[in-house]
């Protein structure tokens, strides 16, 4: 039979995380876990889905340079050569 619920020694251990780390992420309500008596017991399963959940994709080529708000960002100006807004007008920067 296979084991259902981890301590947080076992899943740092399997993980190679520190206790501390996974008791922030417990705080934190950032992991799955049930609280038995005083203690969080991490279920199968539940630090990959808080892998997945973090996991910071990169954004499309579409969007790549662009700012918030759509426009080119100045380090793509840069990069390709365009001028900044100083030097358009005449200033030194």
């Amino acid at each position: 039979m296979t084991k259902q619920l981890e301590t947080l020694k076992e899943l740092s251990e399997r993980v190679g995380l520190p206790v501390g780390r996974l008791r922030n992420l417990v705080r934190r309500n950032a992991i799955e876990y049930v609280p038995v008596g005083a203690r969080p017991m991490f279920p199968q399963g539940a630090f990959d889905r808080f892998l997945e959940r973090s996991i910071v994709r990169p954004c499309s080529e579409k969007m790549a340079g662009r700012d918030s708000n759509g426009s080119k960002s100045g380090v793509d100006s840069i990069l390709s050569g365009h001028k900044n807004d100083a030097e358009n007008h005449g200033q030194s920067e």
